[in-house]
């Protein structure tokens, strides 16, 4: 299931300083370290989402132990649960399955690059014609890196959303996506294999994100 968050207006400073104190000493200072109080305060919600969908799904009742992978993905060792979580200054999103997941949520992007190691020519093509396409196009090729386990460093010209660029769901590569915006917010799911409901999404608020304190 994807769990979702635009709420970020009523999460105040408050709030924030408030489950920071309710987390584990190592994410409290991963969310610290960023320079701005926007920031902060995504990285912190991207873990209580996860927390939040852990509890939800699973009835965890305490905080995951994290490794990390070559390119930084977190994982939960000898557990076969499989996330990932992605945060943008408007939105936050984790995304939690079994199989292989990743995920990736942005703004939209007024002034698209063309990056020719992530956007094959027909992607390209497709992004001089319409430029607003660019941010679906983006968050896919991230949901598709994250899921494969590798970073926007590697060749993602081998695979091509032109043809899918106007749908929510598709198959492709032996992978499910799903892609959806929500006004200027832009969100995409990558899982590897057809077992799982990938149109499972929900919405939170500040008030839900809230009512976990004590209870992590």
């Amino acid at each position: 299931m994807t769990y979702l968050f635009d709420d970020i207006a009523n999460f105040t400073d408050e709030n924030y300083f408030t489950m920071l104190n309710a987390v584990s000493g190592g994410r409290a200072e991963k969310s610290l370290r960023y320079r701005y109080m926007a920031d902060k305060k995504t990285s912190l919600i991207a873990y209580l989402l996860l927390l939040y969908g852990l509890r939800n799904e699973f009835g965890a009742d305490t905080q995951p132990e994290f490794s990390v992978g070559k390119f930084g993905k977190p994982y939960i060792p000898g557990s076969r649960i499989s996330f990932n979580m992605s945060h943008t200054r408007k939105g936050v999103m984790c995304s939690i399955f079994q199989n292989r997941v990743g995920c990736d949520i942005e703004s939209e992007i007024r002034k698209p690059v063309e990056a020719p190691s992530v956007f094959c020519r027909n992607e390209i093509s497709l992004i001089r014609r319409q430029e607003r396409l660019f941010t679906k196009l983006w968050t896919l090729k991230e949901a598709y890196a994250k899921c494969m386990g590798f970073g926007l460093t590697e060749n993602l010209t081998v695979i091509d959303f032109t043809e899918f660029v106007l749908k929510e769901k598709f198959e492709t590569n032996g992978k499910q996506f799903l892609s959806r915006h929500r006004g200027d917010l832009y969100y995409s799911v990558c899982i590897d294999g057809r077992q799982e409901d990938i149109q499972n999404v929900r919405f939170l608020k500040s008030e839900e994100l809230l009512e976990m304190k004590g209870r992590i």
